[in-house]
């Protein structure tokens, strides 16, 4: 059943378009995000129930598979019949909200009984039988010295923890994809109103050149406004941007060196002014006009241009 919370969480994350574009019920759209979640999930509550309950690595491996794998296809079917209520009806992103908590009691409940029956003494194939302390040799033994013949209350108190486990491992896993997703929302936003910027740059660093017959600026600064318009004061930008930093953004102007008292060249560079949060993409601009981008780094002029 963690598969099913894991898989929803993704799912709330996926642009509603594309998920139209599937043809297909989300529910089948979620199936591979459950498998894909569900091999972490059982190592983690394998590892949880060889600590508390069971005799053995390998049977608690198999326990936690088996009752995992159960309560997964329970999930599917769940969601299955969730598409024909109103359930359907909400917001998958607050359906994962919502349905957290319930589903964690489900799964404890599908699990627990599961994991009984496969550990209790006295079971055909059981590693324990009745009254024995756990075998030696054929397994791994667990952290303890002497393990005893796993009680009723001692495989509940197992699994429990075991789903508790699993369930605040799928918690950190949506919560980093949800500060991924933050970023990258933040990279778009900020992004476009970048290179925005450094287009309005070049363009006045070309009206500036034929205005003022002295090359391009020597200085971000004059393309703002600092008093009367002169090639010190063109006010071709607004001062925020002449000031160096804007939406997010540092944007640092380098002059070419002066060739025939003209300065022939010049480059820009835009960066993040905090990676992650306020943008994510570096970029660059020179008098050719071309804007390039680099993912992780500062952009240079052998950068990769934007399309």
């Amino acid at each position: 059943m963690a598969t099913v919370a894991f898989a929803l969480g993704i799912f709330a994350r996926t642009p509603t378009s594309l998920l139209a574009d599937t043809l297909m019920p989300w529910v089948f759209v979620t199936v591979p995000m459950m498998l894909v979640g569900l091999i972490p999930i059982v190592l983690i509550e394998a590892l949880v129930l060889w600590w508390m309950s069971a005799p053995g690595w390998r049977q608690a491996l198999r326990v936690s598979a088996a009752a995992n794998l159960v309560s997964t296809l329970v999930g599917v079917a769940g969601m299955l019949l969730a598409q024909f209520t109103p359930l359907a009806e909400v917001g998958t992103e607050r359906n994962a909200v919502v349905l957290f908590v319930p589903l964690f009691f489900l799964s404890w409940l599908i699990e627990d009984p599961i994991a009984w029956r496969m550990l209790r003494p006295g079971r055909p194939g059981s590693a324990v039988p009745p009254g024995a302390p756990a075998p030696a040799g054929s397994e791994p033994p667990p952290p303890s010295s002497a393990f005893p013949a796993p009680t009723r209350s001692r495989v509940r108190s197992g699994t429990f923890a075991a789903n508790v486990a699993s369930y605040l491992f799928l918690a950190a896993a949506l919560v980093m994809l949800e500060a991924q997703a933050v970023s990258e929302k933040m990279d778009r936003m900020a992004g476009p109103s970048s290179v925005g910027s450094l287009r309005t740059i070049n363009t006045a660093c070309v009206t500036y050149s034929t205005t003022y017959g002295i090359g391009f600026p020597s200085t971000l600064a004059v393309l703002g406004t600092s008093g009367a318009v002169s090639s010190t004061s063109a006010q071709l930008i607004d001062n925020v941007l002449a000031g160096g930093a804007k939406s997010g953004y540092t944007f640092t102007y380098v002059a070419g060196a002066p060739l025939g008292g003209l300065i022939p060249s010049y480059t820009v560079n835009a960066d993040p002014i905090s990676r992650g949060t306020k943008g994510q993409r570096h970029f660059f601009t020179d008098q050719s006009g071309v804007i390039r981008y680099n993912a992780s780094a500062k952009a240079t002029v052998s950068d990769s241009p934007l399309q």
